[in-house]
């Protein structure tokens, strides 16, 4: 859990660390390897956006059961993104209901622990 100065800096410190990955990414020159940039930006502008509105982005993730509002052009991005990395797949469905997913310590299979993704099989 951070305070409002902790977050802060943190998205200070995010902003840094995604315009290193960029920098290098962009030097290794694999296209889909670069889209990662623009995941972390989106992500970035999410939680920018949930901390002016009082919400601890730091704790917004699937083991708390908080999620990171988004508005729904966000997850479009998120897709198009996604879609490039990963050839087609669309994996983030911002109406999806959210679910709980097993942890590994649970012994399911990753697919087990995958939600999110459409009727594309898991491999």
């Amino acid at each position: 859990m951070m305070d409002a100065m902790e977050r802060e800096q943190a998205l200070r410190a995010m902003r840094a660390s995604a315009d290193a990955f960029y920098r290098s990414a962009v030097q290794i020159g694999v296209h889909p390897f670069i889209e990662f940039a623009g995941l972390m930006n989106e992500y970035l502008l999410a939680c920018a956006q949930a901390h002016a509105q009082g919400i601890d982005f730091s704790e917004c993730n699937r083991h708390s059961g908080q999620a990171l509002p988004l508005h729904p052009v966000m997850s479009d991005y998120i897709n198009e993104k996604l879609e490039c990395i990963f050839s087609g797949a669309k994996v983030l469905d911002v109406s999806a209901t959210p679910m709980p997913v097993p942890g590994p310590e649970s012994g399911e299979p990753p697919q087990a622990r995958t939600t999110g993704i459409s009727d594309q099989q898991v491999v």
